[in-house]
């Protein structure tokens, strides 16, 4: 997506402790560093072609029959490799690691 398209970019949204809902959670922008490199690093997409990549990983590598990514790829995307001081960090108030 180039940069005139992001401006429709969704907005994310989360309830806070007094039940308010906030929105523009994420920010347009980032103020200081993240506590560690996101995964995307700053890639922007359309729904469409995030939903293919979703495919093509839980495929194991494979897109419509076309190998994509190798299995080892696949495999080492799918590790965790979150630090335990980055998992004190909760995405959204999510734990998005929580079972792994």
């Amino acid at each position: 997506v180039g940069t005139t398209g992001r401006r429709r970019a969704a907005t994310m949204y989360q309830l806070d402790s007094d039940n308010k809902l906030r929105h523009d959670v994420m920010g347009p922008a980032p103020i200081a560093d993240p506590p560690f490199c996101p995964g995307g690093a700053g890639l922007w997409s359309t729904a469409d072609d995030y939903l293919k990549f979703a495919r093509m990983l839980l495929a194991g590598g494979t897109l419509d029959g076309v190998r994509v990514l190798s299995e080892d790829s696949v495999a080492l995307m799918r590790t965790d490799r979150l630090t335990d001081e980055q998992k004190r960090h909760d995405f959204l108030g999510a734990p998005f690691w929580i079972g792994r």
